[in-house]
């Protein structure tokens, strides 16, 4: 058995995890809170976080509400510091089962790590580009996605009261003309 450690610069990391919360920050607000999948959705992800950079939840909370301000990246810049020494101790103690993996080296390292430990894994071309798991595109795209389903709900209360308002408006003979 090995253990694989994928290392990022924290700038970059920091920035990815930044633009991920913008890009879900809808789904922390009313209503879509309040839907369950949602709720659900928005708890897992806030006690990972929480757990991540050793927070209670609402701590947690606040720094994912803003997570360009000084004070979120302190906390992930000491996440990301426990990590890497946490990472660095494992390996000087266990050398022969370790495996420290860039993005930058790109599968060909990858493959022969796996490979040494008699993993029978196909791996894609060593000149393929490492895939990102969310690209700024995808990310726009699913905040643009949880914006429209946050206006919609809101609307829908709105809808209901004008069609309710045009129904007893019609029941009670329409519009009164003013006499002259």
């Amino acid at each position: 058995a090995g253990v694989i450690f994928v290392s990022r610069d924290f700038e970059g990391w920091y920035e990815s995890m930044a633009r991920l919360w913008i890009a879900t920050s809808p789904a922390f607000r009313y209503p879509l809170k309040a839907l369950p999948l949602f709720h659900a959705t928005t708890e897992f992800s806030m006690g990972l976080t929480a757990q991540l950079l050793q927070l209670s939840l609402t701590e947690a909370e606040k720094i994912v509400r803003d997570p360009y301000s000084v004070r979120s990246r302190n906390a992930y810049r000491t996440a990301h510091d426990r990590f890497t020494r946490d990472m660095e101790e494992f390996i000087s103690q266990n050398p022969d089962r370790s495996f420290v993996f860039s993005k930058e080296d790109g599968y060909g390292a990858l493959c022969s790590f796996l490979h040494s430990r008699g993993v029978d894994v196909e791996c894609p071309h060593i000149e393929e580009p490492f895939p990102h798991a969310y690209s700024r595109r995808d990310l726009k795209v699913q905040y643009v996605a949880l914006l429209t389903i946050e206006a919609v709900l809101y609307s829908i209360p709105l809808i209901c009261l004008l069609l309710v308002a045009k129904r007893r408006q019609f029941k009670m003979g329409g519009p009164k003309e003013k006499k002259t």
